[in-house]
């Protein structure tokens, strides 16, 4: 609790009106993970996020398909952690079962709708001419 008060205290250093908002004030370490969660041998996200994860060879490894017919992995341990993570394995495990790339879609649905905005501005600027 020193550590997070001494941090609480810095913060509100730069921004004096946050003082008077705090309600309730909570501190954990890579220890709590442990004891709550039970993760000796992973971290709080699951599998462990450290810098081997990320080189090329265990990318390339990384599949949602499995050897089980219709069993399927996805969420943050399939990409990265955290929701980025788990929002982009959704991805990739949707395109893995549709056997079509999903990002494509998203790409052209957000070329759609800048158009459909740009259509919109032009004719809500005409009105007002």
């Amino acid at each position: 609790m020193r550590f997070a008060n001494n941090l609480f205290d810095l913060v509100c250093t730069h921004y004096p009106k946050l003082r008077d908002k705090l309600v309730f004030q909570e501190v954990s370490s890579p220890l709590s993970n442990a004891y709550y969660l039970g993760s000796y041998l992973g971290s709080m996200y699951s599998a462990e996020h450290n810098l081997e994860r990320f080189q090329l060879e265990a990318l390339a490894r990384n599949r949602c398909d499995t050897p089980v017919k219709n069993l399927f992995i996805t969420g943050q341990d399939v990409f990265s952690c955290g929701i980025a993570g788990a929002l982009h394995g959704g991805l990739l495990c949707a395109s893995t079962v549709l056997k079509h790339i999903v990002y494509i879609d998203l790409l052209m649905l957000k070329k759609k709708l800048k158009r459909k905005k740009a259509r919109e501005t032009t004719e809500h600027v005409k009105k007002l001419m």
